[in-house]
């Protein structure tokens, strides 16, 4: 890694405990921000705009990677990004992110200045976003200076500890600890699932239990056995006694003019493809939830909110939330095999072996999308978000 070129980043300061931001937003754009009343001018299409425009930015980035394959790269090689090439992107981000911060008006921009302004020891700060209606993707916002060098430490994924609380949902749950078990979903088609598989396996061989789907599936109660094969599906990952559910799957959206209900989940069963749609999930409500509130990993493409849909009130994240999950991670764009099974596998890593004995949820996932950008010159781990309430801890043993 020290013979590759970077853009040059800020070193980080040393970090404490940072200082909580809640925003809150209704639809018709007023809120608050720390509690002070604050309106909001962004409009649905200016999010969609933003959004669109971040996303295409990642998707440059995810063609970046697919070319590095097609040139026959390997191994950590296939992740990085040339410099020039990274630092334009990095600039065409940071206009998306001021633009978008610039957009929120005068009155939002200067009470989330204020809260950067307080944040003098570079701790960062933990911003919760609680809203229904507002789903711009905070992860791009900068607020830096157009005068300046591009500071990838500008950018919120990297500088704050972000976390979106959806009303209607129960975050309740702050903790998770290391007894338990991990249930680990995939598609048998997906390339790289048996690397996924194999390192997020060593990294819980000796805390949690590492229950992978087909197993489990296989020794359910004769009464499961008898459900249609979606639903065995949900019924085993909220039956079972799980802290943690992984799914290295795939996700179709619905057609352009259907309902976002029509969104199709897709995993495996040994060999045979499961199909759950988000309409299905939600009805699952009915009859099955979670145990252990875990926390659940949507490690496909397009796993948020879908900036198509501005207007929705339904999503995967929703639904797991509803379905008792503690805290959901999710995906905003296309993600690459090989960077979706690296990200995963640092996530963890940094989640289960935190310095400080315990770790926020959203505090080792934005140390994940710092490491990206710091070692490979990739700026994709933006496009990872969290569902959850924002004290969502692992506390180690």
């Amino acid at each position: 890694m020290t013979n590759r070129s970077r853009i040059v980043h800020s070193v980080p300061r040393s970090r404490g405990k940072p200082l909580a931001c809640d925003v809150s937003i209704s639809r018709q754009g007023d809120g608050s921000i720390g509690g002070t009343p604050c309106f909001f001018e962004l409009q649905p299409g200016g999010i969609r705009d933003y959004n669109h425009d971040f996303i295409g930015l990642m998707n440059q980035v995810r063609e970046e990677i697919n070319r590095n394959q097609q040139q026959g790269k390997t191994g950590e090689e296939v992740l990085h990004l040339p410099s020039a090439r990274c630092g334009a992107i990095l600039s065409d981000l940071r206009e998306a992110g001021i633009g978008a911060y610039v957009a929120l008006g005068e009155q939002a921009m200067g009470a989330l200045d204020k809260y950067e302004a307080r944040d003098t020891q570079g701790k960062g700060l933990k911003v919760t976003v609680r809203t229904d209606a507002y789903p711009l993707l905070w992860e791009f916002v900068y607020t830096g200076s157009m005068r300046e060098a591009v500071n990838p430490r500008l950018f919120w994924g990297y500088r704050h500890q972000l976390a979106r609380y959806l009303m209607g949902t129960d975050h309740a749950v702050s903790e998770l600890d290391l007894q338990g078990k991990f249930l680990f979903c995939r598609h048998h088609q997906l390339p790289h699932w048996q690397h996924e598989h194999h390192a997020l396996a060593q990294h819980l061989a000796a805390r949690l239990e590492f229950v992978a789907l087909d197993d489990y599936l296989d020794v359910l109660e004769a009464e499961m056995m008898a459900l249609e094969l979606d639903h065995r599906v949900i019924a085993a990952c909220t039956h079972g006694v799980f802290n943690y559910v992984h799914m290295a799957s795939h996700l179709y959206a619905a057609e352009a003019d259907n309902s976002v209900l029509g969104a199709r989940l897709a995993l495996s069963y040994r060999t045979t493809l499961v199909q759950i749609t988000l309409r299905t999930l939600n009805a699952a409500r009915r009859d099955w939830g979670f145990q252990r509130s875990p926390l659940v990993f949507l490690n496909a493409c397009k796993t948020m909110t879908n900036p198509e849909h501005l207007t929705q009130g339904e999503s995967f994240p929703r639904s797991f939330l509803r379905l008792g999950a503690g805290g959901v991670v999710a995906t905003a764009c296309d993600m690459p095999d090989v960077f979706a099974v690296a990200f995963a596998d640092k996530f963890y890593d940094i989640l289960f072996n935190h310095p400080n004995g315990e770790a926020e949820v959203s505090d080792a996932l934005r140390l994940t999308r710092q490491y990206f950008m710091d070692e490979y010159n990739n700026p994709l781990g933006l496009a990872y978000g969290l569902y959850a309430h924002n004290d969502l801890t692992v506390y180690q043993e």
